[in-house]
């Protein structure tokens, strides 16, 4: 299994590939098959997330890169690198929208994560994983539904509560269904120090989110349904079309 590592640093570098096709001049496409081409057993590809990178498509050439690269055989492995400023107690970060430099503090975030995994039965980061999953599906196109992926680990902390109830297929379904009676709500940042991780997404963005996460929902449920009837091969059908080509039929 060859592999391939998505970095989104600050400054812009390339490896192995380019991330900007007009500026560079070669497609995630063209790279990968220059990459098969030269038998190479794994390739670094650098996509630029810089202010001006951003609203200019780093995450459609993110996504372009993952889809071209999966399709060719090599096992994606994505990583975020976030600039950020040590200011003592806390951290500054660049904000994409506002384009400022904005407090954060990912302790904060990471101990709310944790207590909320603990409080439902340690299935709390699961359900979020798949939901990002789906999230980052290319069936999305370039623009995923729900942006940034972070602001569903935030939904997930009010979304998700009452306690695991012990059947993840159920418990995916009504989350689907909860994020997207939820997704117009405007959503604070966790540590209370930066803007709302929801100001990313103006409102139809939001109205478009909100059809998919509903059809997600309905989707799980045809997938529940199946299984219910005893159809276990139609169902794993279903659960991957929801969640792409990677989740098992067996």
């Amino acid at each position: 299994m060859k592999a391939t590592h998505l970095l989104l640093p600050l400054l812009l570098a390339t490896v192995a590939m380019p991330a900007d096709a007009a500026l560079f001049g070669k497609s995630p496409e063209r790279a990968a098959e220059q990459a098969v081409a030269e038998n190479a057993p794994a390739t670094t590809i650098w996509v630029d997330a810089s202010w001006g990178f951003r609203t200019q498509g780093a995450a459609n050439a993110l996504t372009r890169a993952h889809t071209a690269f999966a399709a060719r055989g090599y096992r994606v492995v994505s990583v975020d690198a976030v600039p950020a400023f040590d200011t003592g107690d806390q951290y500054e970060i660049p904000d994409s929208a506002s384009g400022k430099w904005i407090k954060t503090d990912p302790e904060i975030h990471k101990d709310k994560a944790t207590a909320a995994h603990q409080a439902y039965g340690n299935e709390w980061k699961g359900l979020v994983r798949m939901v990002k999953y789906w999230n980052n599906n290319p069936k999305h196109g370039d623009q995923k539904p729900v942006k940034p992926s972070f602001l569903i680990e935030v939904m997930a902390l009010e979304c998700l509560y009452g306690g695991w109830g012990g059947s993840f297929d159920r418990e995916i379904q009504s989350f689907f269904a909860t994020l997207a009676d939820r997704v117009h709500d405007e959503w604070p940042d966790p540590a209370g120090l930066g803007p709302a991780i929801s100001n990313d997404m103006d409102a139809a963005r939001k109205q478009r989110a909100q059809q998919l996460l509903f059809q997600a929902s309905q989707d799980a449920s045809i997938a529940i349904d199946h299984a219910r009837r005893g159809r276990n091969g139609d169902a794993l059908k279903a659960w991957r079309a929801l969640f792409g080509s990677k989740f098992p039929l067996s």
